[in-house]
């Protein structure tokens, strides 16, 4: 049980050039939202996404579209749970996930970076 919801199951795999998250939860008591979390070997979790509980046995899904190549090729995800009327969440386990990406994705910042 963690907090208000009780995981049956949480993994990651890495699809094409994204990354799938997929949790199972059983009881689902008071929650106000779920937010999807990430963080490379060397960084700290970011939120990513927040997801809306459907209630008990649901199944949660998923796709980071956001990854450019970094200096790891291991992504780690956990998923906080937050209650109603509580702005402490509590915390999933963490899952790595191993991913490299078949291109460089390019974004404005990083094209003018190249030419400082």
């Amino acid at each position: 049980m963690f907090s208000g919801a009780y995981f049956n199951s949480i993994n990651g795999w890495s699809e094409s050039n994204d990354i799938v998250i997929k949790w199972e939860t059983g009881v689902e008591n008071n929650l106000d939202h779920f937010t999807v979390e990430r963080k490379t070997p060397n960084s700290s979790f970011v939120p990513i996404n927040n997801i809306e509980p459907k209630g008990n046995n649901s199944v949660y899904k998923y796709i980071d579209e956001g990854l450019f190549k970094t200096d790891s090729d291991i992504y780690i995800y956990r998923i906080a749970i937050y209650e109603n009327n509580n702005p402490t969440p509590a915390y999933s386990q963490e899952i790595a996930v191993s991913h490299s990406l078949s291109f460089v994705k390019r974004t404005w910042g990083s094209i003018k970076a190249m030419f400082r």
